[in-house]
């Protein structure tokens, strides 16, 4: 396979998942161009690494400044010769905890909410969709949260949960908007994935009642896939034991 014949595929995450996708899809065939938060080059970097930059790109994006994600969108397509055909969206260490609801602090926990868990992921969604439209084939994984299925979990996280619960509408409600023009829209319903740093901060719970990583990049490289090319708008609970 020449590398015009390798898809390309962003991914919004360079952290523990965004290195194992990135494993998974290059092993079989796809081209990765990895769009990172400033505070996660180092990550992005060593991702590149170990793959090589013929196979792997890394595009630095700001969620202050939107035209940044069409920026790294060209600059993908000037290195690989295209836009994405497939994205994975998803965003490492943007859970930020706020106050209780009835607390002072609220509104801000829920303005930060909006911003990092809504209006980035539909922002991401406006700039990569297109191509694929125009290209009438394409696929896309947003990374959600079990508390949009289940939001009396969320207690103690409201803004977090009703951003969650507002992304996976975002995602549904897009899917059909596209779907006519073969581009899939999925979401997966994320519990408790077993990485290095979900135990650190629970070092004695029963890891084993996780998701196990190799379980997740399984679930999102089929939805990435032409296989499962009948799935779109679906929400996938992805939960294991917890």
């Amino acid at each position: 396979m020449t590398p015009a014949d390798q898809p390309v595929v962003a991914i919004t995450e360079a952290g523990a998942l965004g290195h194992a996708v990135t494993g998974y899809l290059v092993a079989r065939g796809w081209r990765v161009a990895i769009y990172h938060m400033p505070w996660m080059q180092a990550h992005a970097t060593t991702i590149r690494d170990s793959h090589g930059s013929q196979q792997v790109c890394v595009q630095a994006i700001d969620l202050g400044d939107w035209a940044s994600v069409a920026r790294a969108t060209d600059a993908v397509r000037s290195q690989f010769g295209c836009a994405p055909a497939a994205a994975l969206v998803a965003f490492d260490d943007l859970h930020t905890d706020g106050p209780m609801h009835h607390g002072r602090g609220a509104g801000d926990a829920f303005a930060r909410n909006a911003t990092l868990n809504v209006e980035a992921v539909y922002r991401l969604l406006h700039t990569l969709l297109p191509p694929m439209v125009a290209a009438r084939h394409g696929s896309v994984v947003v990374m959600g949260s079990r508390l949009a299925e289940r939001p009396w979990e969320g207690a103690g996280a409201a803004a977090f949960t009703a951003a969650k619960s507002a992304t996976t509408a975002l995602v549904q409600a897009v899917a059909q908007e596209v779907l006519e023009f073969g581009v899939r829209v999925n979401t997966i319903l994320e519990g408790i994935v077993d990485e290095p740093g979900a135990r650190a901060c629970v070092p004695h719970a029963d890891h084993s009642r996780w998701v196990p990583m190799h379980s997740l990049v399984a679930v999102i490289g089929f939805l990435l896939s032409d296989e499962a090319r009948a799935i779109s708008g679906a929400a996938i609970p992805l939960y294991g034991r917890s």
